[in-house]
């Protein structure tokens, strides 16, 4: 639920849905669960010290894999810490 509105208070701020962000060779930089971290309830700030300009494993933001906000834990399904299961299929 949380992540359903989190995704439709972004696109009323945002004007659409949030997607993938790929670096200029195309290369997967930062995924959508990123774009939607501050409209999250209780992601612990972590919008506010992720940085938005370098990959997801970067220096700054490999540190924050861990605090990965529990709402994309998958119940009854054991991941690696900072992963999930969530996916978006995208065009």
């Amino acid at each position: 639920r949380q992540i359903g509105l989190a995704l439709h208070n972004y696109e009323a701020a945002n004007g659409k849905l949030p997607s993938n962000v790929y670096g200029p060779k195309g290369e997967p930089l930062l995924s959508w669960r990123v774009q939607i971290l501050p409209y999250l309830e209780n992601a612990n700030r972590l919008d506010l010290r992720f940085k938005t300009d370098e990959p997801w494993d970067g220096e700054n933001n490999k540190k924050l894999i861990e605090q990965m906000p529990a709402v994309f834990e998958l119940a009854g399904r054991d991941a690696p810490k900072g992963k999930t299961y969530y996916q978006a299929f995208l065009t």
